[in-house]
This record gives structure tokens, sequence and C-alpha cells, in this order.
């Protein structure tokens, strides 16, 4: 009779949480890591690449532009924010008073080179559009050399 050895789930666990780490390593090299991260579940982004720019939409439910932070480097692009909520309720003999501060941080692999200077971030409602210009190279001349 053959011995049937049972995997334990901290063996799967474990296994899978390599080949999250493996994965996640290998497309983050390949600028796909925005397909890879875990984002909170407030936060909703969507990414449009067109032939003149990439485009980033993010839904941030209940934010002002003073709580927001976009940062741009040639590479990636970070959205910093924080979410400050202060709820105090006063009955006849008590007072409840909760304070609570919700911080994200999210960084995109840029798929391209961009023009640092003309990327336009603007608020909407509850919805941040980054637009992110492509970046284009100087025009080649041909200088005829004369003899």
């Amino acid at each position: 009779m053959s011995e049937l050895i049972l995997w334990k789930d901290r063996e799967m666990n474990r296994l899978r949480k390599d080949m999250d780490r493996l994965f996640k390593s290998c497309w983050s090299d390949a600028g796909l890591s925005i397909f890879f991260e875990k984002t909170s579940d407030n936060i909703a982004i969507d990414t449009v690449v067109t032939r003149d720019s990439f485009i980033v939409e993010a839904m941030l439910k209940d934010m002002v532009p003073e709580d927001l932070e976009v940062i741009v480097t040639n590479e990636k692009l970070t959205i910093k924010g924080s979410r400050k909520n202060h709820a105090a309720k006063k009955k006849e003999s008590s007072w409840f008073e909760e304070r609570c501060v919700n911080a994200f941080v999210r960084t995109i692999q840029l798929p391209f080179r961009i023009e640092i200077s003309e990327v336009k971030a603007v608020m909407r409602g509850n919805l941040l559009k980054i637009t992110l210009p492509r970046w284009k190279p100087e025009k080649i001349y041909l200088i005829a050399i004369e003899k």
C-alpha cells in the first residue's frame, strides 16, 4: 500500500506566498506591477494608455485636494493622501469623541517616458484625473557638409 502524506495548511500558505512574491518581483521589473499590487478597498484606480499620454483616474471618496500629494519622476507616479475623520456626540450624561486618520500611498510604474513639466492633475468631485503626456524626442536635423 502506498503511503500518502497530507499537506498541511501552513505548507500550502508558504508555497502560495513564495509564488506571489516570485510573480510580483518578475512583473514589477517589466513595468507591470500595477496589475499585481494590492490596493485599499476605498481607492479605485483606472489607467489608460493613449497614443499621446498615460491617464490615471483615482476614485477618492471624501477627499479634498489639500489632503493629496502627487509626485512624478521619470519612472513612477505616486499618489499620497490622508483622510481625517472626526466625530463627536454628546448625550445627556456622556460625551463620545472619535478621531480617525486613514492614510494611503499608491505608486504606479509608468509605461513610458513622460514630459514631467506638462503633467496635469485635476480633481472633480471624488475623481482625481492625472494626465501624463508622452515625452517627445527633439527633432533631428541632418547638416550638409560643404566641400
